[in-house]
C-alpha cells in the first residue's frame, strides 16, 4: 500500500501578522546541520553540534564550495542566524517554512531562490513526499529539508570520492546535480505508482472487487499528487534556462537541459498512467455494468418461464364447480407435463438465442484471390 503523496492545506500566518514572520511547526524535527567545503584537491564534512557556529560559516575560500545541508526545519534561531549571515530576504525564510509551496524560483541580487519536492521510497517501499528549498549564491549553496533523511547520499559520495568533474566545478554545478539526483530518484517512485497500476490492470480485465477499486482510487490519487508538483517543476527548469545570472554559467545550463527532458519524460509517463487508471475505471463500471445486466437476465429468464406456468395454475386453481377437464383421473398428471414441457421448450428456446451460456458463431471468410 503507498502512502506519503497526499494533498496538504498550506500553512497560514494569522492574518495581518507581519511578512516575513517565521510559522515554526512544532512537530518539525530539530535541524542536523551537515557542512561541506571542497575544490578539485580536497574536501572536508563535518556536521554541526552547536548551532552559535553558524556566524562563522558565512566566511568561504574564494576557491572552495561550500554546501550546507540542513535536514529538519525545527529551530528559528538557526534560520535567522543564516538568514543574517547570507542576507537572506525574511520572505524567503517564510517560504522555507511555511508548508507547502508551490515549486518556484526567485532572482535576488546576490542569490537564487528555488523550492521544488523531494520524493523518495522508504525501506518498506513507502513513497514519502517533502519540500526541498535550495539558495544558490556565488561559491555556496544551501539546501533546506522539512524531514530527516534524503536521496542524496549517492551525489555526497561522489564528493567524497572525488567521481566525475563535480569537485573541479563551481556551485552552480552543485546545484545541477542536487536537482538532478532529485529528479532522478522521481524514476524509482514512478515505477512504484506504475507497477501498482499494472497490477490493477490485470485484476480489473478478470474480475475486479471492491479493494481493487479502493486500490485504483489510491493510486489515482497518487499521481494526480505528483502531476500536481511536476508542473511547476518543468516551469522552474525553463526559467532557470532561459534567466540570465551570473551565478548560473552557459556550461551549466547545458547540464540543466538534461534535467528539463527529464522531467518532460517523467510528466509524459504520469499522464499515461493517468490515462491508463481513468480507462480502468471505465473497465471497472462497465464489468460492474454487465453484472448487474447478467444478475437481471437470470431473473427474466426465471419470472418469463413462470408467468405462462402461473397462467395455466392461475386457471385451474380458480373456483369454479363444473371444469371438464378435473373430472379425468389423468388431468393431473397431463397438466404437470403441460407445464414441464413448455418450461423445457423455453429453456432450448433461451439457449438458442444465446441467453443460457455463450453461444459461439463461427464464420468463414473467404480467401481472395
Amino acid at each position: 500500500m503507498i502512502e506519503g503523496l497526499k494533498f496538504r492545506k498550506k500553512k497560514r500566518s494569522v492574518p495581518g501578522t507581519t511578512p516575513g514572520t517565521l510559522s515554526i511547526d512544532k512537530t518539525m524535527p530539530q535541524p542536523k546541520v551537515r557542512v561541506i567545503d571542497y575544490n578539485k584537491d580536497y574536501i572536508h564534512e563535518k556536521v554541526l553540534d552547536e548551532f552559535e557556529k553558524l556566524s562563522e560559516i558565512g566566511r568561504i575560500d574564494e576557491n572552495t564550495v561550500r554546501w550546507i545541508d540542513i535536514q529538519g526545519l525545527g529551530d528559528e534561531n538557526l534560520l535567522r542566524t543564516l538568514g543574517d549571515v547570507f542576507s537572506i530576504h525574511p520572505l524567503v525564510l517564510e517560504d522555507i517554512v511555511n508548508l507547502p509551496q508551490r515549486p518556484k524560483v526567485d532572482y535576488f541580487d546576490s542569490y537564487v531562490f528555488s523550492v521544488m519536492r523531494m520524493f523518495r521510497l522508504s525501506t518498506n517501499n513507502q513513497i514519502i513526499s517533502e519540500q526541498f528549498s535550495i539558495i544558490i549564491g556565488k561559491n555556496y549553496v544551501i539546501t533546506f529539508q522539512e524531514k530527516l533523511g534524503d536521496c542524496l547520499d549517492p551525489l555526497r559520495e561522489r564528493l567524497r570520492n572525488g567521481k566525475g568533474i563535480i569537485r573541479k566545478m563551481k556551485a552552480d554545478y552543485l546545484t545541477y546535480a542536487v536537482i538532478d539526483t532529485i529528479f532522478d530518484n522521481y524514476f524509482p517512485v514512478l515505477e512504484t505508482i506504475g507497477d501498482d497500476v499494472e497490477e490493477l490492470e490485470d485484476m480489473m480485465t478478470s474480475k475486479a472487487t471492491e479493494a481493487e477499486l479502493k486500490m485504483l482510487h489510491e493510486s489515482k490519487h497518487n499521481l494526480l499528487a505528483f502531476r500536481k508538483e511536476l508542473w511547476p517543476s518543468r516551469e522552474i527548469m525553463g526559467k532557470l534556462l532561459r534567466e540570465d545570472t551570473p551565478l548560473i554559467s552557459g556550461d551549466v545550463k547545458l547540464y540543466l537541459r538534461d534535467c528539463y527532458d527529464h522531467i518532460v519524460h517523467i510528466i509524459d509517463i504520469v499522464e499515461t498512467y493517468k490515462e491508463l487508471t481513468t480507462e480502468l475505471m471505465n473497465i471497472y463500471l462497465s464489468s460492474l455494468s454487465n453484472r448487474l445486466n447478467e444478475v437481471m437476465k437470470v431473473l427474466t429468464i426465471i419470472s418469463t418461464i413462470f408467468i405462462p406456468l402461473s397462467f395455466i395454475a392461475g386457471v385451474y386453481g380458480m373456483n369454479f364447480q363444473y371444469m371438464p377437464e378435473l373430472g379425468y383421473k389423468y388431468s393431473y398428471f397431463i397438466l404437470l407435463g403441460i407445464m414441464f414441457a413448455i418450461g423445457l421448450t423455453m429453456l432450448f428456446v433461451f439457449f438458442k438465442i444465446g441467453w443460457l451460456g455463450s453461444k459461439k458463431k463461427h464464420k468463414t471468410r473467404k480467401k481472395r484471390k
